[in-house]
């Protein structure tokens, strides 16, 4: 009779030796994109580490805060655009008539959304609707 510790192990090896050689296929078929990959993680790091990071440093030490509240009301204003076609796709029609509505109204009152007018209009900001949202409405699984 096969004794209960006797069986455990015997499985437990199996699945070490299983696993083993599911890491050992891996290791013959390399990711193809592995040196572009490389390539472009070095490429990104650099100009992130020597240009983009001191912009940025730079703009934010120069820029008033009220400025940079703008910029950022600009920016989002226009992504209430994709947020309402993304609404409307998803069958949403009030949260997309209300994103029209803060985009029409920010755009117009507030200078192209450089102030955000629509909240003081009982038009507050919601979750922004996106493709992926949109695609898991119409039964897209996730990834």
């Amino acid at each position: 009779m096969l004794n209960r510790h006797k069986l455990g192990g015997s499985l437990l090896l199996l699945v070490m030796c299983f696993s083993e050689f599911v890491y050992a296929n891996d290791e013959k078929d390399p990711d193809p994109w592995q040196g572009y990959n490389r390539a472009m993680f070095k490429f990104n790091d650099t100009l992130d580490r020597w240009f983009l990071k001191p912009v940025a440093k730079g703009y934010r030490a120069v820029t008033p805060n009220f400025l940079e509240r703008g910029i950022s009301n600009v920016f989002s204003n226009i992504g209430e655009v994709p947020s309402t076609l993304n609404g409307v796709l998803q069958g949403n029609v009030k949260g997309a008539a209300q994103d029209t509505g803060r985009f029409l109204v920010n755009s117009t009152l507030g200078i192209g959304g450089l102030f955000d007018v629509a909240k003081h209009m009982k038009l507050p900001a919601d979750d922004h609707e996106d493709f992926g949202q949109t695609l898991a409405v119409w039964g897209g699984g996730a990834g």
